[in-house]
């Protein structure tokens, strides 16, 4: 098994406890990862637009928090970090309003 390989499988696994759901999935039969993995593949190819405004917000996101810390430390003059912080917060409104766009629209 590759530990690196990774996919988000956004089914149920049914348990009473936390514990219980995560023994469950430790003994999930081959065909059963295949088909959970086959699903997650399907799911990331379907809506390939949503998911690239979905993480070009969260980059967005994240710059925002490295301004704000630069503006906290010093690191970045007030000005300039307020016009920074403004482009920023336009940038993610306009992916925000694009969002209902790309929602439920599967890629060609």
């Amino acid at each position: 098994m590759d530990s690196g390989l990774a996919f988000q499988d956004h089914a149920a696994i049914p348990g009473s406890t936390v514990d219980d759901a995560v023994r469950k999935a430790q003994v999930f039969a081959q065909a059963e990862l295949e088909r959970r993995c086959y699903r997650a593949l399907s799911e990331k190819r379907r809506f390939g637009k949503l998911r690239r405004a979905t993480d070009e917000m969260i980059n967005q996101i994240k710059y925002l928090n490295r301004v704000v810390i630069s503006l906290q430390t010093g690191m970045l003059d007030r000005e300039e970090g307020q016009k920074e912080i403004q482009q920023i917060q336009k940038q993610i409104l306009e992916i925000v309003r694009s969002l209902p766009l790309h929602a439920g629209v599967e890629d060609a």
